[in-house]
């Protein structure tokens, strides 16, 4: 992976691990987030780290909506259409 740095020289970084933090460790407009996942990446040739957090929140589950899209085959093996829940 490729990172610019300020002046916007790339550099490269490969992916070490993945860390996952709950509550966050950071805030976003004054509020913990209910999960954070950090992907932790180091420089080629070096010991610097570049850190990519995604926040998270946890809500109610809409179990109608997980039924539709869980519903790939039938018992036959027939592909079953899936509606894209997103349209209008």
């Amino acid at each position: 992976m490729t990172f610019k740095d300020v002046a916007g020289v790339t550099h490269k970084y490969s992916s070490l691990r993945i860390e996952f933090h709950t509550p966050s460790e950071h805030i976003l407009d004054g509020v913990n987030s209910d999960l954070e996942m950090q992907v932790i990446h180091q420089k080629v040739n070096s010991t610097k780290l570049a850190i990519v957090s995604f926040l998270f929140s946890i809500v109610e589950e809409d179990i109608e909506w997980n039924i539709k899209w869980n519903l790939l085959s039938n018992d036959d093996g027939d592909v079953v259409y899936i509606p894209d829940p997103w349209a209008s």
